[in-house]
């Protein structure tokens, strides 16, 4: 018999010694179990397959061979952040709700898909060290509270709840942001009065992006036809962008005078109506002064002088 043979012998005798101990944990449980032996979503205990990741001889060294997680990282976007289809079920089942399997059960679970043609993890250590790097990744943290009768409890962090529905592609699409005037039609929230009208503006969308430029609420831009105005809430109207927006009037006087915002009655202007955004709009009256009869900037308003660096208009 040459070493080949023997080889492959032993090897098949360690996966039926891992197939006898896994049944016998099925059937009557670990012994270990009482002592940490347990696989919890958030644990990442020892065990004898840890032995695994230890280099096999000759060819079985390349098959067996544990990935980094920098290596997997990415290498199928359709599964991502897990590395592949096999890593996502597996980590599912794992996490199952009130749900917990010995390192032995998943030494069975990992056997069997090998045996079945399947790649994938090449030890419950590897397979849960991927698992707990990934939820610090891309895992939503949860924090610790104490109620007024003593009682623990815990409340996962809403800004990274938000934060991953945002990312999401699917979710993100059917997200709206603006309130919309849809006339007499009435079907979802943002359709109705309270978000159009009586929401204070400074609550509402504080921004749109239109073109290339961003068009802050409380900040002046310029209009078609050198018009002046300070948008306070967007909103939609069918598929075009519109603002509700207060006038800007100057008034002469001394120093070269100021700006004045004329709050009643509102204005609504149309997206396709705005030229220069805030910033834009005060290097342009910068630059060509003439353009705009020498007026004073636009940060001026009411005689007061508004400090850019230390007093954002839109603050004031």
């Amino acid at each position: 018999m040459d070493v080949t043979e023997q080889e492959a012998r032993a090897e098949r005798a360690r996966e039926l010694q891992d197939i006898a101990e896994a049944t016998l944990d099925l059937e009557f449980g670990s012994s270990d179990e009482g002592e940490g032996g347990e696989v919890s979503g958030v644990e990442d205990e020892k065990s004898e397959s840890e032995t695994e990741d230890e280099p096999d001889v000759e060819a079985d060294e390349q098959t067996r061979k544990r990935r980094k997680l920098g290596d997997l990282l990415g290498m199928d976007p359709e599964w991502f952040p897990w590395p592949d289809r096999l890593t996502c079920t597996l980590d599912i089942m794992l996490h199952l709700p009130r749900s917990v399997f010995s390192n032995k059960q998943m030494d069975l679970f990992l056997w069997l898909l090998r045996m079945n043609g399947v790649g994938g993890r090449s030890s419950v250590k590897s397979f849960l060290r991927y698992c707990d790097e990934t939820q610090k990744l891309y895992g939503v943290k949860s924090h610790l509270y104490e109620g007024s009768l003593g009682h623990r409890f815990y409340v996962n962090d809403l800004g990274q709840l938000l934060g991953q529905e945002m990312a999401n592609p699917r979710v993100r699409a059917n997200l709206h942001f603006y309130p919309e005037d849809s006339g007499k039609h009435l079907s979802e929230a943002r359709q109705g009065t309270r978000w159009l009208h009586e929401l204070p503006p400074e609550l509402t969308t504080p921004y749109a992006r239109l073109g290339d430029q961003v068009y802050y609420t409380f900040e002046p831009a310029l209009l078609t036809g050198r018009r002046l105005c300070i948008p306070v809430r967007w909103f939609t109207r069918g598929e075009t962008m519109y603002a509700q927006c207060w006038k800007m009037v100057f008034v002469r006087g001394e120093g070269g005078g100021h700006w004045r915002a004329i709050n009643d009655p509102i204005v609504e202007v149309g997206a396709h109506e705005f030229l220069l955004s805030f910033p834009n709009l005060l290097g342009d009256m910068k630059d060509h002064p003439e353009r705009y009869n020498d007026m004073p900037p636009v940060s001026r308003i009411e005689g007061m002088v508004l400090n850019l660096t230390l007093l954002p208009l839109c603050s004031s």
